[in-house]
């Protein structure tokens, strides 16, 4: 679902946010908007927190990893 919402990250029922950039509450659902932990993914432009993990490709995430190793 993130991918198709085209986010870093998606959470249900999580913890609140402590500084939310936006929230939205209708009939009883709240819908808070953060910004992602980690940092910019030079191949997918999301932010991750395992940027820097391979030698070999430093900057770009590890899932991105994965579909060009």
């Amino acid at each position: 679902l993130a991918d198709w919402l085209l986010v870093s990250e998606l959470s249900f029922n999580s913890a609140p946010f402590t500084d939310p950039l936006a929230e939205f509450c209708s009939d009883g659902v709240t819908l808070r908007i953060a910004r992602a932990a980690g940092e910019k993914c030079e191949r997918c432009w999301h932010y991750c927190t395992d940027i820097g993990e391979n030698a070999i490709h430093p900057s770009i995430c590890g899932r991105c990893i994965e579909v060009i190793l």
